[in-house]
């Protein structure tokens, strides 16, 4: 964050993240360029435990505290100041965020962790001086901010691992914006842009071990809406929208084995059914990885992949200014793109080749593809 002054995630409530750059396994859906999987950390149930610092730019505070016998808590929070304006100058970046974690044990044997997460950056920007609007029509920042709460139950039947999870996220960001000229020759009204994900997950996953690995099968469900608007600032033109919506329902099987002591073998199978878009996707998927020594490892993956495909920034810019300038007034509604197919072979960390099968066209990029990450 920050343009680099202000770390990614808060190390003291960080237990665990699962970095996979290429040949993600089954259980993820999409994820062709990398897969980030965070997970925060357990609560000291010990006792209440209170931590912070403070620079001449940020502050942080982090709190672990025990909520009875079978519960704790972790939480933290991180801001920006302006204490430090007076030697370094005013700075036009803001960003804060806030996290909480609850963990319960119900029952011997069973595990309840719910996580809420929230954060909000912006940046000062010159747009109404520059454009000479007056600045009550215009904002002097641009805003993004993310809004996530995850619930997990874990558990067992037998010698099965079990576990649920049920997770929603909300994004949301506003742009003043100066589209290009039009076609004619003539300067396009300045807008202000904004647009909003909702996105809600439930899965369920069953994980067993074996003498020299593990197998893994599981379930998903998960719901995509996405709005595009655009309000004129110069007045006189009546404001628009663009919406679309998406469901996806999964399945996977994923297994992993131990063939000698330095070499590993996954390989896995997902189906995806994606609404209004035929039959399911299948989507094949193989990893072998080689430890070559205590900080050397070769991997050699290959998979199919499927993703829902977005419109690009181009395409929701030109959608969105025809829209306010010829458009009736009720909202305008898009369908989801149909999902993006993509066989891909990497080893270690370098992509060796990426084809991809567009709906309706040739071939696309790999910097077409989104990284999404999984919520914990």
């Amino acid at each position: 964050h920050v343009a680099g002054l202000l770390k990614s995630f808060e190390p003291t409530v960080l237990g665990r993240a699962d970095l996979h750059v290429g040949g993600a396994p089954a259980r993820y859906d999409g994820g062709l360029t990398y897969i980030l999987d965070l997970k925060t950390r357990r609560p000291r149930r010990d006792g209440l435990h209170v931590s912070g610092s403070a620079d001449l730019l940020a502050a942080t505070a982090a709190l672990d505290a025990p909520l009875g016998g079978r519960a704790g808590l972790v939480a933290s929070a991180r801001s920006l100041h302006g204490v430090g304006s007076v030697p370094l100058g005013a700075s036009p970046y803001g960003y804060r965020d806030a996290l909480v974690g609850v963990e319960v044990e119900p029952a011997p044997g069973q595990l309840v962790r719910a996580t809420a997460f929230w954060n909000r950056e912006s940046v000062v920007l010159d747009f109404p001086e520059a454009l000479g609007i007056a600045t009550n029509r215009a904002p002097d920042e641009a805003w993004w901010s993310n809004r996530a709460l995850a619930a997990t139950w874990l558990g067992r039947a037998g010698s099965v691992l079990l576990e649920a999870t049920v997770a929603g996220a909300e994004y949301d960001a506003t742009l003043p914006l100066q589209p290009s000229d039009s076609a004619g020759g003539g300067r396009m009204a300045p807008i202000l842009a904004s647009a909003g994900t909702r996105r809600v997950r439930a899965g369920l996953e069953g994980a067993r071990a074996t003498p020299h690995g593990m197998v893994r099968v599981g379930l998903g469900l998960e719901t995509v809406d996405a709005t595009y608007a655009a309000e004129p600032l110069a007045g006189g033109i009546r404001p628009n929208h663009l919406a679309s919506s998406s469901s996806t329902a999964g399945a996977y099987l994923d297994v992993s084995r131990t063939l000698t002591s330095d070499v590993s073998l996954r390989a896995g199978l997902r189906a995806d059914h994606f609404s209004g878009h035929g039959s399911p996707r299948l989507a094949p998927r193989m990893a072998l990885t080689w430890e070559v020594g205590p900080q050397a490892m070769v991997t050699v993956a290959s998979g199919r992949y499927h993703q829902t495909a977005r419109a690009n920034d181009l395409t929701v810019e030109e959608s969105l200014t025809e829209a306010i300038h010829a458009a009736p007034a009720s909202a305008l509604s898009s369908p989801w793109p149909p999902p993006t197919t993509w066989w891909c072979l990497w080893i270690r960390l370098w992509a060796i080749g990426c084809a991809s099968a567009w709906p309706g066209s040739g071939r696309g990029t790999v910097d077409s593809a989104p990284t999404p990450t999984r919520p914990s």
